[in-house]
C-alpha cells in the first residue's frame, strides 16, 4: 500500500505550498499535501480521507484524515487523477491545471467558483453538480454526462461539448438547490435552472420531473428559504412557434407550482409563476446540447435577504 503523509496537523500551521508535483493534492486553505498518486480521495465533514482501492470496489481505508471541518478549494495540478470519487464533495474555488481527470465521479458536487485548465474530463460524471461561476479552458468533456447540470453560468473557452451526454435521468439535490438560491456573491436575486422533464408535447410530469420537483419541494422547506417568495419560471428551445411555446412554458410553471403546493407541502401564497417561452434562451438552440440547456424551470429567490 501506498504511503499517506502530512506535512502538518493543524489547520494554519504553515503556508501553502507553492507547487503541487506529480500525483499530489494541494489542500491550500490549511497547507496539507497529501500523497495520493492514484488512490481515492474522500472530502467530508472529518477532513481529507485517502483510500486505497479501485472503481470496482474492496476499498479500505489507506492513510489519516486531516483535521478540518472541510476541504474548501484544492488544487490538483500537473498529474493523472483518474478514477477519484469527489461525489457530494464541497470543491468550492479549487483549481484544475494539466491533469487528467479522466472517469471522475462529481455527482452532486458544489464546484461554484472552480477553475480547469487543460484538463481531460473524458467519462466523467457531473450529474447534479453545482458549477455556477466555474470556468474550462482547453477542457474535453468526452463522453461526460451533464444531464441536468446548468451551465448558464458557467465560462467554456475553446471546450467542445458536443460529445457529451446530456440525457437527464437523475435530480439535482436540494442541498444544491438550497445553495444556489441563497448564495448572493454572484446575483443580487439568486436563482437556478433545473432540469425538469415533461411527457413530450404536454405538461404532465414524467418520472424524473416529479424527482426534481421532488428535491425543490426539500430546498424550499429549508430553513434559508423557508419564508422566501418564489418565482417558477417556464422556458423552451426555439422548436415550434412563439405562442406556442409562451403558452407550453406557462402551463409547465403552473403544473410545477400546483404540485409544490397541493402535494409537496409548499405554501401557494409563497409561489408565482411567469412562462417565457423561447424568449430567454442561456445557450445557443443550433445544438442538441444547447436546446436541452434552454428547455428549464428556473427558480427564483424573490427575497431582499
Amino acid at each position: 500500500m501506498r504511503s499517506v503523509w502530512f506535512l502538518c496537523v493543524a489547520v494554519t500551521c504553515m503556508a501553502p505550498v507553492a507547487h503541487a508535483q506529480k500525483g499530489m493534492v494541494e489542500i491550500t486553505p490549511r497547507g496539507v499535501v497529501v500523497e495520493t498518486l492514484n488512490e481515492k480521495v474522500s472530502v467530508g465533514p472529518g477532513g481529507v480521507t485517502i483510500r486505497n482501492g479501485s472503481p470496482a470496489g474492496g476499498s479500505h481505508t489507506g492513510g489519516g484524515v486531516a483535521p478540518a471541518a472541510s476541504a474548501g478549494a484544492l488544487r490538483f495540478v500537473n498529474g493523472d487523477y483518474s478514477n477519484l470519487d469527489l461525489s457530494a464533495q464541497d470543491l468550492r474555488g479549487s483549481s484544475f491545471v494539466n491533469v487528467d481527470f479522466i472517469n471522475i465521479d462529481f455527482r452532486g458536487a458544489d464546484l461554484r467558483g472552480s477553475s480547469f485548465s487543460n484538463v481531460d474530463m473524458t467519462d466523467c460524471d457531473l450529474r447534479g453538480a453545482l458549477l455556477s461561476g466555474a470556468s474550462f479552458t482547453n477542457t474535453d468533456f468526452g463522453n461526460s454526462r451533464v444531464g441536468g447540470v446548468d451551465f448558464s453560468q458557467v465560462k467554456l473557452v475553446n471546450t467542445d461539448m458536443d460529445s457529451v451526454d446530456f440525457r437527464v435521468d437523475s435530480a439535482v439535490p436540494a442541498t444544491n438547490i438550497t445553495a444556489a438560491l441563497t448564495d448572493r456573491s454572484a446575483q443580487a436575486t439568486p436563482s437556478m435552472n433545473l432540469a425538469v422533464y415533461f411527457d413530450f408535447d404536454k405538461d404532465t410530469l414524467t418520472a424524473q420531473g416529479w424527482q426534481q420537483v421532488t428535491e425543490l419541494a426539500k430546498a424550499l422547506a429549508e430553513p434559508a428559504l423557508a419564508d422566501a417568495p418564489i418565482r417558477i419560471e417556464g422556458h423552451t428551445d426555439a422548436k415550434g412557434t412563439d405562442a406556442y411555446n409562451v403558452d407550453l412554458s406557462y402551463r409547465r410553471a403552473a403544473r410545477v407550482m400546483r404540485v409544490l403546493s397541493e402535494q409537496l407541502g409548499i405554501a401557494a401564497e409563497r409561489l408565482s409563476i411567469q412562462g417565457f417561452g423561447e424568449s430567454k434562451p442561456v445557450a445557443d438552440n443550433d445544438s442538441e446540447f444547447g436546446r436541452s440547456q434552454n428547455r428549464r424551470v428556473t427558480v427564483v429567490n424573490l427575497s431582499q435577504s
